[in-house]
Parts: C-alpha cells; sequence; structure tokens
C-alpha cells in the first residue's frame, strides 16, 4: 500500500476495511464480553478488555503489512467490544447520593 501510486482506488478501499473492520468486531463481540461479564465478573472483563485496548493501538502503529494492520484493528475491534460492560459497572456504581443532577 504505501507503494501504490497517490490517488489509486486501492488505498480507499483498505482504508475503508481497516476503518470498518473495528466497527464490525466491537458490534459482533459486545454480546459476547456482557455473557463473560455475568459469568466471571466485571472488573476482570473490563482489565482484560482494557490490556487488549492498550496492546492493540500499539501492534497497529507498528504494522509493516496491510494483514497486520487488519489484525491489530480487529483485535482492537474485540476488546472495545466490552463497552457496555463499562457502563452497566457504572449504573451499578451509582446511587441517588452520587448520580449527578442537572
Amino acid at each position: 500500500l504505501l507503494k501504490t501510486e497517490r490517488g489509486s482506488p486501492d488505498v480507499s478501499v483498505w482504508v475503508s476495511i481497516l476503518v470498518g473492520s473495528y466497527s464490525l468486531c466491537e458490534v459482533l463481540f459486545s454480546a459476547m464480553w456482557g455473557m463473560l461479564a455475568d459469568k466471571v465478573g466485571r472488573r476482570p472483563v473490563l482489565l482484560i478488555g482494557l490490556s487488549g485496548s492498550a496492546v492493540a493501538p500499539i501492534i497497529f502503529g507498528m504494522a509493516g503489512s496491510l494483514p497486520v494492520a487488519l489484525g491489530a484493528r480487529l483485535m482492537d475491534g474485540f476488546f472495545c467490544g466490552n463497552i457496555g460492560v463499562a457502563r452497566t459497572y457504572l449504573g451499578e456504581l451509582v446511587d441517588s447520593s452520587n448520580e449527578a443532577k442537572a
């Protein structure tokens, strides 16, 4: 991809695949993260997701080929699928004494 000519349609296709793969993986695996959080607890699931989300962008930044970059984006989407778990965890922590009032 780095050796393609400027304005080549291949670039836009690969950028679209890289951007879309993250969102696709996040949607596909969010239910799995929710079920896993119900079985093993919310805190371990959040810690696993956080560690995976810290490693995936490093791999993406150091990727020397498109398959490695795509794998890193898929991995990041997989680990960021636990955003629903984070929202549920915050909802369980908040009560009327520490809830923000507008």
